[in-house]
């Protein structure tokens, strides 16, 4: 459950951030230091972690 709530969120970033193409991502704040948020962040915008 915590998981997919996760992902709602960093799929509403990606919705908002729909224009342009990058191959970089950076992640700053308390959710950075998660490998999970990181992880589910590259999934939903396609980079490698």
């Amino acid at each position: 459950m915590t998981r997919a709530v996760m992902e709602g969120v960093g799929f509403g970033g990606a919705l908002r951030n729909l224009t342009g193409v990058s191959s970089r991502m950076i992640v700053v704040g308390g959710g950075s230091k998660s490998p999970v948020w990181r992880q589910i962040l590259s999934e939903i915008y396609d980079l490698m972690s």
